[in-house]
């Protein structure tokens, strides 16, 4: 069977070091990213908490190299499971966290299961865009911070990582 070309596998992010058949390709970081040709908008008719989210995160993730033309739409995806689990969070905190269903009985309110969905899809999507601290330190790409980060953590734990 023939080999896949080094340039696939790197677009595929498949690409490993010790098999690249190009010195090229073992020697080269992380796949290069198409970066947004400008910020993304948020979709048509979006919610308040969906245009905050964008205007939050956007630009953040687009010059950082993680939000490309390509990733809009689970961009969108996540800005908007961001959203559902706002929603759900301010209804609950209108409602309670139980009430009684039509026999009386009292049941646990039902927008903390849709709570606790949205909050599952949001952390799988967050992770593909480098937005919580463990990706981005598996992503190990110098993004802004990153110095402090490792300055604070040497100094609370008393190591020298330099």
């Amino acid at each position: 069977m023939k080999r896949l070309p080094d340039d696939v596998k790197k677009a595929r992010g498949t690409l490993r070091k010790d098999r690249a058949t190009s010195q090229s390709a073992r020697t080269s970081g992380a796949p290069k990213v198409r970066v947004a040709a400008q910020v993304p908008r948020p979709p048509a008719g979006s919610s308040r908490d969906v245009r905050a989210f964008y205007r939050r995160h956007a630009l953040a993730l687009v010059q950082a190299g993680r939000l490309s033309d390509d990733d809009a739409p689970a961009f969108a995806l996540l800005a908007q499971t961001y959203a559902i689990a706002a929603e759900a969070v301010r209804v609950i905190g209108a409602e309670g966290y139980f009430r009684r269903d039509e026999n009386g009985v009292q049941r646990r309110h039902p927008a903390i299961q849709v709570h606790r969905d949205a909050a599952q899809t949001f952390a799988r999507l967050a992770s593909r865009f480098g937005m919580t601290p463990k990706d981005r330190e598996s992503m190990n790409d110098g993004a802004p911070g990153d110095e402090l980060a490792q300055a604070l953590f040497a100094a609370a734990t008393g190591e020298n990582h330099e």
